[in-house]
C-alpha cells in the first residue's frame, strides 16, 4: 500500500462509476474511488482492525438469542416477539444497528425502547459485527493511530451522509486527513439540453436532440428501441447508461444486433441449484408433499442422476405417496440402475450410495411443531453443501459456489439461534433470509463496450458526452423514517449519539439524481416504461413542466417509433425494414397426417372412449404420446379420491362372500390413514383438511354400502383389479382392469366400475344414452356371451349404485337403456370409424365448431361422445376453448 493514499468516496460508489478513476489518465497509483464498502476495506487494512465478515442471517440468529434471553414478557417487543421472533429480531436488529452507526452504547437510556434495546445488547451470546460495529471500531482506532490517507474527496455532500460516516470523517479529519469536495459538474450544454437544466420558466424544448424521453407500453418494446437506437450508430463514447432497472431484456436485443451485453441482470433466489437448499428442507416435513420433491426431482442438475429422478418423479405423478408398491418398485429400479452404471474407480459401494439418495429422496419427516431437531437441520445444510462442492470439482461454477456458501451461512445461524428444534415457520424465515438476495444471472455477465453502465445515478460524479437512464422509474429501495419519537431523538442527541432525520437520506438520494441529469453534455435520454408498477421517478416531478408545449421531437413512442420507416430519434437515425405481419394460426377442426398411420398394436377401455370423444386428443396423447410433465401431472382432487377409494376397496373386496356391511366400513376406516399417505399424501396437507374430512367420512361409507349391495343381491367377489385382454375384431388386443368383478349365484360376471363424482346425473345419461364406454368394454373382456355381462357404477361419493339395465339389482338401481351388448357393438363400429379416419390422415377436434362456409370432412360415427374440452389438457393446440366445451 503506498504511503498516502487519494480516495474519492461516494455513497454509491462501491460497484462501476463515471469517471472510474479520479482523473483524465488510465490509471492512477495511490488514487481510487470507493464506496463505505470500499472505504471501511481501505481503512481496516491500514489498521489491521479488519474482522471476516458475517452474514446478515446470522446475526439476526444471535440477535434472536440475546432476545430470548433478556425477554421478561414486559419488554416493548416481547407480544411481537412472540408471535414472530424472526421478524422482530430482524426489525429490532435494524434498530440496534442504525443506533450504533449514530455512536450509541447501552449505557445511553432514557425510554423503553432505548433500554429494551440495552437489555438485548448485553445479554448473551456475543454479537458479530454487522457494517455499523466496524465503523464505531474504526473511529475508535483511528483516534491514536496515523493513517496512509492524504485526502478523501466526497462526491455527496458532507452534511447528507449518515451520522456515522461524518463522524468517521470528522475522525480522519482531525488525523490530518484532508476532507473536501468534489467539484460541481460544470453545465457546457447548450440547447435543449441546456434549457431543461435551467431553473425557473424557460423556452420550450425545441426538439433538438440533446433531451429524448423513450417512453413504451411494455419493457421488451423499450429494450427494442434502445438497442436499434445504440446500433444505429458506432459513436457510442463517453456514454453512461444508468440500470434503473434489470438489463436482462435489453441485454437480449442489444447481442441480437451485435452490440455488447450490459450484463444488469435480476438478482433471484432461484437461480438453478440455488433452489436444491430450501428444496432439501422442503422435502423434510410432516405430512409428505410430494410437490416440492416432484421441484427437486425435475431440477436440471438434481443431486441424483437424471434417470432416477425420472422414475421417481413419474412414480410420484401417479401415485403421489411414499412406501406404496410402485414406490419400492422405484427403489429398486434404483438399485439395479447403480449396478450397470457403475464407473471401475468408484469407491463407494452401492449401499452407501443409495442411502445417499434416499436421503435426499426419502428424508426423516419431522412435524412443523415443536421442529426440526437443529442437528438434522445443521446435516441437511452440510448434505446440500457436500454435494455442490462434489458436483463442482473445483471448476469455481458461480451456482453452485454460492449454494455451498449459503448452506455454511443457515448452518452457521442454525448453530448461533441455540434453540434445541426449530419450528418449520421459524426455519423456512431463516432460509428465505439467507437465499434472499440469490444471485445474478451467471451467464448475463458484462461485456467490453463503448459506453459505461453503473447500477445507480448516485455512481455518476463526472461529466460525459451522453447519459442514457434505462428504467427512468420510481426507485425500488427509499429510505424510510426510523421509529424513534422526539423524545428519543432529544435523549440520542444530549448523549452524543443524534439520529438522522430522514430528510437526510432523502436529500443524498435526490441530490444523486439531480447530478446524473446534469453530468451528460450533449445527449440525454431517459428511457421509461408506462403503467410500471414502480411509479413515476421523483425527479420527473421536478422536470416534467420543462416539457410542456415541448416539440414533438422530445417525447417519444417506441411503438410509434418501432412501426415507422427509418424514423429518426435523438441525432440518429433508425434503419427499419417492413416485415408482413404474420396472422395468429386459426382454430382448427381438422388435422392432417401423413396416410398410413400406424394404429396401435394395444389399447385400452379409457383410450377407446378418449377416440370416441375426441380423435384428436387420442391421437396427442395415445399415439403421439404428448403428456404433462410430471408436476402438472400430479393427480386432481377427485383422481386423487378415487384412486384412494379403488386402493381402499382391493383391501377390503378379497375373494369370497362380501363381508358385512359394518365389518367393510371399520376395515375401510383402519386403512384410510396409512393408504393416504402412500397414494394420497396431497389429502392430508392442510390445504385439503376439508376434502379430506369428507374424504375420511364418505368413503369407508361408502365402502359398507357397496358390501351390502353385494350381499343383497347375492353376488360373491372375484376379485378387485382384475387385469384381462381380449382382442378386438380388428385384431388390437384391449387391456382392461376391472374395479370389483363379481359372480351370482349361477357363476355369471357381474361387474363394478368405482367413480369419485360430482354428479351422479352424468352416470345415469351415459347408461341412458348408451355411451358407458368402459362398462362395455369390460363386459366384453369377462364373457363371450353374446349378451354381454351386466354392469354397474358404484359412485362413491353419493354411496349410489348405478346398474345396466340388465343387471342382477334392485330395479330401482337399474338405469333403463341400451344393454351392454348393444353398447358394444355401437362402440366397436365407432372404433373401427375413427381408425380408418386415423390411417387415412385425418384427426378430428371435436370441440372445435366448423367455421364459416368450412365443410366438415369428419365422418361421425353413430356413437359421438361429448368432447372434453372442460379438462382436456390440449385446449390450447387445437385452438377450443373451455367455454366452448
Amino acid at each position: 500500500m503506498p504511503q498516502q493514499l487519494n480516495l474519492v468516496f461516494g455513497w454509491w460508489a462501491d460497484g462501476i462509476t463515471w469517471p472510474e478513476m479520479p482523473g483524465t489518465a488510465d490509471a492512477y497509483l495511490g488514487e481510487t474511488v470507493v464506496g463505505p464498502a470500499g472505504l471501511l476495506d481501505v481503512l481496516e487494512t491500514a489498521l489491521g482492525t479488519g474482522a471476516p465478515p458475517q452474514s446478515h442471517a446470522c446475526r439476526i440468529a444471535e440477535w434472536q438469542a440475546k432476545m430470548r434471553a433478556a425477554d421478561d414478557g414486559a419488554r416493548v417487543w416481547s407480544q411481537s416477539y412472540k408471535i414472530d421472533p424472526w421478524g422482530t429480531a430482524r426489525l429490532v436488529l435494524g434498530w440496534r444497528d442504525e443506533l450504533v452507526e449514530a455512536g450509541w452504547t447501552p449505557d445511553v437510556v432514557g425510554s423503553p425502547r432505548l433500554k429494551d434495546i440495552a437489555a438485548i445488547e448485553n445479554a448473551a451470546p456475543m454479537l458479530s459485527p454487522g457494517v455499523s460495529d466496524r465503523l464505531q471500531a474504526l473511529i475508535d482506532a483511528i483516534k491514536g493511530r496515523s493513517i496512509p490517507l492524504h485526502a478523501i474527496r466526497l462526491i455527496d455532500a458532507r452534511n447528507t451522509l449518515p451520522t456515522g460516516w461524518r463522524l468517521l470523517l470528522d475522525t480522519l479529519e482531525a488525523r490530518g486527513v484532508r476532507i473536501e469536495a468534489v467539484p460541481q459538474i460544470a453545465d457546457n450544454a447548450s440547447g435543449d439540453l441546456k434549457v431543461l437544466r435551467t431553473p425557473g420558466k424557460t423556452n420550450a424544448l425545441s426538439g433538438d436532440g440533446s433531451v429524448f424521453v423513450l417512453f413504451a407500453n411494455t419493457e421488451i418494446v423499450a429494450a427494442e428501441c434502445l438497442a436499434s437506437w445504440l446500433a444505429a450508430a458506432q459513436d457510442n463514447q463517453e456514454t453512461i447508461v444508468v440500470a434503473g432497472r434489470p438489463t436482462g431484456l435489453l441485454d437480449s436485443f442489444l447481442a441480437d444486433r451485435g452490440l455488447p451485453r450490459i450484463g444488469d441482470s435480476d438478482r433471484s433466489p432461484f437461480r438453478g441449484a440455488i433452489q436444491v437448499l430450501s428444496l432439501a428442507f422442503a422435502t423434510s416435513w410432516l405430512p409428505f408433499d410430494p410437490r416440492p420433491l416432484i421441484d427437486l426431482l425435475l431440477l436440471p442438475r438434481p443431486p441424483f442422476p437424471r434417470r432416477i429422478a425420472r422414475e421417481f418423479a413419474r412414480t410420484l405423478s401417479e401415485r403421489p405417496g411414499q412406501g406404496h408398491s410402485g414406490w419400492n418398485e422405484a427403489w429398486k429400479f434404483a438399485a439395479h440402475w447403480l449396478e450397470d452404471h457403475r464407473d471401475a474407480d468408484d469407491n463407494d459401494d452401492a449401499a452407501s450410495r443409495l442411502q445417499e439418495w434416499r436421503d435426499w429422496i426419502e428424508p426423516t419427516l419431522f412435524p412443523a411443531e415443536p421442529g426440526m431437531p437443529s442437528d438434522a437441520a445443521a446435516r441437511i445444510c452440510a448434505r446440500v453443501q457436500q454435494w455442490a462442492y462434489k458436483l463442482d470439482r473445483g471448476n469455481a461454477d458461480p451456482v453452485l459456489t454460492k449454494v455451498a456458501q449459503l448452506s455454511g451461512e443457515l448452518a452457521q445461524a442454525i448453530s448461533a439461534i441455540g434453540l434445541a428444534e426449530l419450528p418449520r415457520h421459524l426455519l423456512e424465515r431463516m432460509i428465505d433470509q439467507v437465499v434472499m438476495e440469490g444471485m445474478e444471472n451467471p451467464i448475463a455477465a458484462a461485456e467490453a463496450s463503448e459506453w459505461t453502465a453503473v447500477a445507480h445515478p448516485g455512481a455518476v460524479w463526472g461529466p460525459a458526452r451522453r447519459l442514457i437512464w434505462w428504467g427512468f422509474e420510481q426507485p425500488e429501495a427509499l429510505p424510510k423514517a426510523g421509529p424513534w419519537d422526539e423524545a428519543e431523538r432529544a435523549i440520542l442527541k444530549s448523549a452524543g449519539c443524534p439520529i438522522d432525520d430522514i430528510d437526510v437520506a432523502l436529500e443524498r438520494h435526490s441530490i444523486s439524481w439531480r447530478r446524473a441529469i446534469q453530468a451528460p453534455q450533449q445527449e440525454l435520454i431517459l428511457v421509461r416504461t408506462r403503467g410500471s408498477d414502480n411509479g413515476v421517478h421523483p425527479v420527473w416531478h421536478e422536470l416534467s413542466a420543462k416539457f410542456d408545449n415541448a416539440s414533438v421531437n422530445v417525447i417519444g413512442s417506441a411503438e410509434d417509433i418501432l412501426e415507422g420507416r427509418n424514423p429518426r430519434v435523438a441525432f440518429r437515425l433508425l434503419a427499419r425494414t417492413a416485415v408482413a405481419i404474420e396472422a395468429l394460426p386459426p382454430k382448427r377442426r381438422c388435422w392432417h397426417m401423413p396416410n398410413g398411420v400406424i394404429k396401435p398394436e394395444a389399447t385400452s377401455p379409457s383410450a377407446i372412449e378418449d377416440l370416441l370423444s375426441c380423435p384428436l386428443r387420442w391421437t396427442l396423447s395415445r399415439l403421439l404420446r404428448i403428456r404433462r410433465g410430471a408436476l402438472q401431472g400430479l393427480p386432481r382432487e377427485e383422481q386423487l379420491l378415487g384412486n384412494l377409494a379403488h386402493e381402499i376397496a382391493r383391501a377390503v373386496f378379497v375373494t369370497g362372500d362380501a363381508p358385512e356391511r359394518d365389518d367393510a366400513r371399520r376395515l375401510a376406516e383402519q386403512l384410510f390413514g396409512k393408504l393416504v399417505s402412500e397414494i394420497a399424501a396431497p389429502l392430508a396437507l392442510p390445504g385439503y383438511a376439508a376434502l379430506y374430512e369428507e374424504a375420511r367420512q364418505q368413503i369407508p361409507h361408502a365402502i359398507g354400502e357397496l358390501a351390502g349391495q353385494l350381499r343383497q343381491s347375492g353376488l360373491t367377489i372375484e376379485g378387485c383389479e382384475i387385469e384381462l385382454a381380449k382382442e378386438l375384431p380388428d385384431g388390437t388386443l384391449m387391456n382392461g382392469r376391472i374395479d370389483l368383478l363379481a359372480r351370482d349365484s349361477q357363476k355369471r360376471p357381474v361387474i363394478f366400475d368405482l367413480k369419485w363424482a360430482r354428479r351422479e346425473k352424468l352416470y345415469r345419461q351415459k347408461l341412458e344414452s348408451g355411451e358407458a364406454v368402459q362398462l362395455a368394454a369390460y363386459s366384453y373382456l369377462t364373457t363371450d356371451v353374446p349378451s354381454g355381462a351386466p354392469a354397474g357404477y358404484f359412485l362413491i361419493r353419493q354411496s349410489a349404485l348405478l346398474g345396466s339395465s340388465d343387471s342382477p339389482f334392485a330395479p330401482q338401481v337399474r338405469v333403463q337403456g341400451p344393454d351392454m351388448a348393444a353398447t358394444w357393438q355401437n362402440v366397436t363400429a365407432a372404433w373401427q370409424s375413427r381408425m380408418e379416419a386415423i390411417s387415412a390422415g385425418r384427426a378430428v377436434a371435436l370441440g372445435v365448431p366448423l367455421g364459416e362456409g368450412e365443410q366438415d370432412v369428419d365422418q361421425a360415427p353413430s356413437l359421438s361422445l361429448q368432447p372434453p374440452c372442460h379438462y382436456c389438457e390440449y385446449h390450447g393446440l387445437c385452438g377450443g376453448s373451455r367455454e366452448e366445451a
